[in-house]
């Protein structure tokens, strides 16, 4: 009988001690990631100090590469390291602070997991698009009314095969007129309810995943 409850109580432990440890771990990777956002910002920040004030593209020319993380990489502290695996299993490197912890390791985009807000960083043009006369314009600090109100990137995500991966974009012009359409990359709160995003000033906020989607026009619309 005693033996029975010294195992009765070393299971109880053990637990508590494994919830502890588990909310401990999550609570490391939340700061871990949003440590991640405000080096991104810094890196943001300079990139356009040197660029005449404009945000780099998302994308040089539609979807095809350089992107944005490319442009920003070399105003990072860390340097680019190769121990992550995308969706796919595949190994790839790219600067630490583009890789959310928050996400398993077969869970990560190999372009980064944090979203660029999708009107703030456009995308090049196509050859076609620039054989037709079009231009390019590229977003500039000022044109931003209220950085400390407007979100430029969060912790995102996209569905491909079935489950949700890290997403370097987020398409605004999809998410404000319907935040629950899960066909398109979006903002993710990672399962925690809160999404962390990074403003246009360069600070950061744990907003609620409720909170993003009613006050979703005030977070991302450019234009008063």
């Amino acid at each position: 009988m005693e033996l029975l409850v010294v195992i009765v109580v070393i299971a109880i432990v053990s637990g508590i001690v494994v919830v502890v440890a588990g909310g401990v771990l999550e609570k490391a990777r939340l700061l871990k990631s949003s440590g991640n956002l405000r080096s991104i910002g810094v890196g943001v920040a300079n990139y356009m100090a040197d660029h005449n004030n404009t945000y780099p593209l998302r994308a040089k020319s539609g979807w095809s590469g350089p992107y944005w993380t490319d442009y920003v990489e070399p105003y990072l502290e860390d340097p680019v390291k190769g121990e992550w695996r995308d969706q796919n299993g595949r190994e790839y490197a790219i600067a630490p602070a583009f890789v959310d912890p928050m996400l398993d390791n077969d869970a990560h985009h190999s372009i980064g997991d944090y979203g660029a807000h999708n009107r703030i960083f456009v995308r090049g043009l196509t050859e076609e698009e620039a054989a037709a006369g079009q231009s390019l314009v590229l977003t500039r600090g000022e044109d931003i009314y209220r950085p400390s109100r407007t979100i430029m990137v969060t912790t995102a995500e996209v569905t491909s095969g079935g489950r949700e991966i890290g997403s370097w974009f987020i398409e605004v012009s999809q998410f404000i007129p319907n935040p629950d359409n899960d066909r398109y990359a979006r903002p993710s709160d990672r399962g925690t309810g809160n999404v962390l995003a990074l403003f246009c000033d360069g600070h950061t906020e744990s907003i609620p995943m409720e909170e993003l989607k009613e006050k979703r026009q005030d977070y991302f619309l450019l234009e008063p």
